[in-house]
């Protein structure tokens, strides 16, 4: 493939430069030394406080920190009776308010104030590695999203196991216990589902989420909620129509006296006001499947306000879920009004042009900075009022100070609607009328360090690589800059020749190195004219009813005033309202107004903090001056073939290892960088092989570590020098019956000896694949020899893997038959005792069985199997397993048949399962497995 001539400086044309442009730009991103390291170290704090207020809901469900420590110790701040054990005493309404505002609002509050002021002055963050996308996982997901959703499943669980065994000590039926651990899960959720919802929430900042990821973890939050609540409910109608109380506890009492606690008229209507919370839910998430919400979005986004009765109702139905969700409900009316107050006027436009090829331009003037590469979101009233969509910027402050540019392909409905629009505003010469919001999660910074940085784009997907490549060739003329970019025609990429010509203009000035590679991938229909035509829409054009202004966000003053003053009125308000109860202390029955004003005032607390976004600044920014700073540096434009030739266009596809072989010959270094989305392409960096022998070596004692667990616990060091301590760990007294957690011993002997053993193994092992992906250990190209001995049939990994099943099968029966069988023993002893053995037997079989079966097998790999050879010994151990537990049955057969009592093999209807009739169940599970 040629090389285009615009690689050297003295093939530039000469042309000036946008007056008012200054030759020295400043950087938009970083911060001065001296206070660098204390920005990143408050970056790590605000991490730090996020963390701390993830697992603050988990607390609350916490026995052991919650009611039998804090609790206790805050009872003296309300005049609390310690001996009162009564749930609605007087002043116990205000200890899950303390809680919440210790260890949940003033983290979160600090960690806002100190994110917005680091962002201020550090706009480049810390958390870009959170960005990261990992290769074992196809890069589907960041790592910012493995650690969100991390933390969500491992918050359920938490809070569901804690609620659980809590329920359980108050003696309640374990079918009521369910359904109140599913509630309490289902509330963590709802402490978290409008984080993602909202596209100013610092959390997912942090983390390094746009909200065009994140929202879809809304939908999981919701998803999550509504299910739990979903079986929450059915688990007590369950409960309820086992007891014969549906109607007294489903169907609202309107003759009884709600005011006594306990009584069955007010228990009526908390669950009245449950249902009506679920039911709103429901049809939330029936109207939220993705056939819906494309096809019909204003349903959706009409019934989505639903989102309000739902969580009134929700705080009817329980009186703590307003002090749970508190801080949720603050962050998210802060986060509207933040895009409310930006979007209060429609933005002033410089340019609206509906360009060839169904391309519209939009250059809006905009007096805040902003950073190419960013996201803006975009609403046209006279297409739709509820639609925003998401554009990526195409200019830079440094190029066209005063102007924000996006262009805007018409690909599908709303798309071609504002083509026609602005095309029909253009021919009536009429100003469109378009909002814009902005002010969102800032692009990926590119290093200093690379000589070379390569931007790769496909038709209109450039324009969020012309601001980025415009911004290094002002601010980083050392960096050589490519860009290959693929179009099907050439009046596709002949419309933008006037960038392209600024391009050269700019590198011209600052003498920077540019290097352009245009590909037109069909000639056939290259000169094909693509659009003539009149517009298929028609709009009724008007003008606005406010006048438009340049775009400014609030400026982070401000937003910290609004969000400080949000959360002292909504809850100095609710700590008003709440305390003693001042409603429903003055008539009991009145206690669904008093959790009615709890909501309420939350919301209109929050509100009152919009007044500062209403307080305009005296003198309103203008960008006049910069409506004059654009230069046309072609005057004529070029016909299309004069374009081909002069920028060189090529009718093919790149060759990219030419490409790329082109670049690094042309540099000593060969750190190259390709922007092409979110890939890095980098070449392979080679560490000495000691290390990666060391790695290997690691990973293999790992997997063998995993591997002699199973055996452990089949030996008599189990009891002794696992068992023991681990007892010890949850609280388990041997001499005192059902203490401390005993159910927990053997999941924490296996999660230590094989979880984690495995977890680090796969990670270390997909860290050596990725870095040293040529280099193959000496000690697994040994595992991958067939021995003369064998005749070449089966390698050294082969029986490394076999030798490990016969002598685990082996210990595992030896040491259970020896276990359960005493030489004084009967014969039906004997029987027994080899009937459980091969059940264990097979059982060890079963926790290998699925590893040779599937074709990425950290196991295998390691062992230099491969899946061809390894898939056998999966068929193998299938047979194993099978043969064991069929023998199993069949002895066990046997030894009730001599006992006389083989009707413990069928299932026992009219027993109590938790006593006598739990063998029957479990033995007729055990038939249906097998």
């Amino acid at each position: 493939m040629q090389t285009s001539p615009r690689k050297s400086i003295k093939s530039f044309q000469a042309a000036s430069t946008p007056v008012g442009f200054d030759n020295k730009p400043a950087p938009v991103t970083g911060a001065s030394s001296r206070w660098g390291v204390v920005l990143v170290a408050v970056n790590w704090m605000v991490g730090a406080l996020l963390a701390f207020a993830i697992v603050s809901p988990i607390g609350i469900q916490v026995v052991a920190i919650y009611r039998n420590n804090l609790a206790l110790k805050w009872n003296s701040w309300f005049n609390i009776d310690p001996k009162d054990k009564n749930r609605f005493a007087r002043g116990k309404e205000m200890l899950p308010v303390s809680y919440f505002f210790l260890f949940f609002v003033v983290p979160v509050v600090v960690a806002a104030v100190l994110f917005s002021l680091a962002k201020a002055h550090y706009r480049m963050g810390v958390t870009y590695w959170l960005h990261i996308k990992p290769r074992c996982l196809h890069r589907l997901v960041s790592v910012g999203e493995i650690l969100f959703v991390l933390a969500a499943v491992a918050g359920n669980v938490l809070v569901f196991y804690h609620s659980y065994m809590f329920q359980l000590s108050l003696k309640k039926p374990v079918l009521k216990v369910v359904g109140i651990s599913l509630a309490f899960s289902g509330l963590y959720n709802m402490v978290f589902l409008a984080l993602p919802a909202t596209r100013h929430c610092f959390w997912m900042e942090w983390l390094n989420l746009p909200w065009a990821r994140a929202v879809k973890y809304h939908r999981w939050f919701g998803a999550a909620t509504i299910v739990m609540f979903f079986v929450h409910f059915a688990v007590f109608f369950v409960e309820f129509a086992n007891n014969g109380a549906l109607a007294h506890e489903l169907l609202p009492c309107f003759k009884c006296d709600i005011g006594v606690e306990g009584s069955m008229g007010k228990d009526a209507w908390i669950n009245v006001f449950g249902e009506l919370s679920l039911l709103c839910m429901l049809i939330m998430g029936a109207t939220a499947f993705p056939y819906v919400r494309r096809n019909y979005y204003a349903t959706f986004k009409a019934t989505h306000w639903l989102f309000i009765p739902a969580a009134l109702f929700a705080v009817m139905h329980y009186e703590q879920i307003i002090v749970w969700i508190y801080v949720s409900m603050v962050l998210y009316i802060v986060n509207r009004m933040y895009s409310s107050s930006t979007v209060a006027h429609p933005v002033a436009l410089d340019t609206a042009a509906a360009l060839p090829g169904h391309v519209t331009q939009l250059t809006f003037k905009c007096s805040t900075n902003y950073l190419p590469g960013d996201i803006v979101y975009v609403q046209v009233p006279s297409i739709s009022t509820v639609q925003w969509h998401p554009f990526s910027i195409a200019s830079t402050p440094l190029h066209t100070p005063g102007q924000l540019t996006v262009y805007i392909k018409a690909l599908g409905h709303w798309t071609s609607q504002v083509h026609d629009y602005v095309k029909q505003c253009e021919a009536q010469g009429v100003e469109p009328v378009v909002y814009m919001d902005a002010g969102y999660t800032p692009p990926t910074p590119m290093s200093l360090s690379y000589s070379s940085v390569v931007f790769i784009g496909g038709g209109i997907g450039v324009t969020p690589l012309m601001g980025q490549i415009m911004h290094l060739l002002h601010a980083r003329p050392h960096q050589d800059v490519y860009l290959v970019w693929h179009v099907k025609t050439v009046e596709m990429v002949s419309q933008f020749q006037g960038w392209l010509h600024e391009l050269e203009d700019v590198a011209e000035r600052h003498r920077g190195r540019l290097s352009l590679h245009l590909h037109v991938t069909q000639q056939d229909i290259a000169e094909v004219s693509i659009e003539h035509d009149e517009p298929t829409h028609k709009f009724q054009l008007s003008k606005s009813s406010t006048e438009p202004r340049p775009y400014s966000h609030l400026s982070t003053t401000r937003k910290l005033v609004m969000l400080l003053l949000a959360f002292f009125v909504s809850g100095a308000l609710l700590f008003y309202v709440r305390y003693q109860q001042k409603i429903s202390t003055y008539k009991p029955s009145l206690w669904p107004l008093q959790r009615f004003v709890e909501f309420l005032i939350v919301i209109v607390g929050s509100f009152f903090a919009y007044g500062v976004a209403l307080i305009r600044p005296g003198k309103q920014p203008v960008a006049a001056t910069a409506l004059q700073m654009r230069a046309n540096t072609t005057a004529v434009p070029l016909t299309n073939d004069e374009f081909v030739r002069h920028f060189n266009v090529k009718y093919e596809r790149a060759n990219w290892e030419e490409l790329f072989g082109e670049i690094k010959a042309g540099h000593s270094s060969t750190d190259l960088r390709s922007v092409a989305g979110d890939t890095a392409i980098l070449p392979p960096k080679h560490k000495p092989h000691g290390v990666r022998l060391l790695g290997h070596c690691v990973v293999g004692l790992l997997m063998v570590l995993a591997l002699l667990t199973p055996m452990g616990y089949n030996l008599p060091v189990y009891p002794i020098e696992f068992s023991t301590p681990i007892s010890v760990w949850w609280g388990v007294n041997p001499k005192v019956k059902n203490s401390g957690n005993p159910e927990m011993v053997v999941p924490t002997y296996f999660f230590l000896g094989s979880v984690l053993p495995v977890v680090v193994g796969a990670v270390l092992m997909a860290y050596m694949r990725a870095k040293a992906s040529v280099f193959i250990s000496p000690f697994s190209t040994l595992l991958h020899r067939k021995p003369r001995l064998f005749k070449h049939k089966v390698s050294y990994g082969e029986l490394l893997f076999l030798m490990v099943m016969f002598v685990g099968n082996a210990i595992v029966f030896s040491y259970q038959y020896k276990k359960r069988f005493k030489p004084s023993g009967t014969t039906n002893d004997r029987i027994k005792a080899i009937a459980t053995s091969l059940g264990f037997s097979g059982l060890y079989n079963l926790i290998f069985l699925s590893l040779p079966a599937s074709r990425h097998s950290l196991w295998m790999e390691w062992l230099n199997i491969p899946f061809a050879n390894g898939v056998k010994y999966h068929r193998w151990l299938g047979v194993a397993s099978i043969v064991s537990f069929v023998v199993h049955t069949i002895v066990f057969v046997v030894y009730y048949v001599r006992t006389k009592t083989l009707s413990k093999m069928l299932p026992c209807f009219d027993c109590d399962v938790a006593v006598d009739g739990k063998m029957n169940w479990e033995n007729l599970f055990g038939e249906l497995s097998l």
